[in-house]
């Protein structure tokens, strides 16, 4: 999350969702794990852009749910994509990875 204003709208900004975030138990993640997504991102779109000049596709989703419901969206999501692939006649081989809670 990236806040932005003057100092006194940044603090204010600040204190709001670290409410928001305790009320919900959230965990403040800091500013080295938000590098560190850039970074992923950064890394993903290269590797991509390397797999589609040899025909392979790779992409990454990005979304917030509650963490109850992680795994059902996970479970969905490759649901969705493998249906997707079969309704267009893609027989290729596929991987859809994510993690699992348990």
């Amino acid at each position: 999350m990236v806040f932005e204003g003057t100092r006194q709208e940044v603090e204010t900004q600040k204190a709001s969702i670290f409410r928001l975030c305790a009320k919900h138990n959230g965990q403040i993640a800091g500013s080295d794990n938000g590098a560190k997504g850039y970074f992923l991102t950064f890394a993903i779109a290269y590797v991509r852009d390397i797999a589609a000049q040899h025909c392979y596709l790779a992409e990454s989703f990005e979304t917030s749910v509650p963490w109850s419901k992680v795994s059902t969206l996970c479970a969905k999501v490759r649901e969705r994509i493998h249906n997707a692939c079969k309704q267009k006649g893609i027989n290729m081989d596929r991987m859809v990875s994510s993690f699992r809670v348990t």
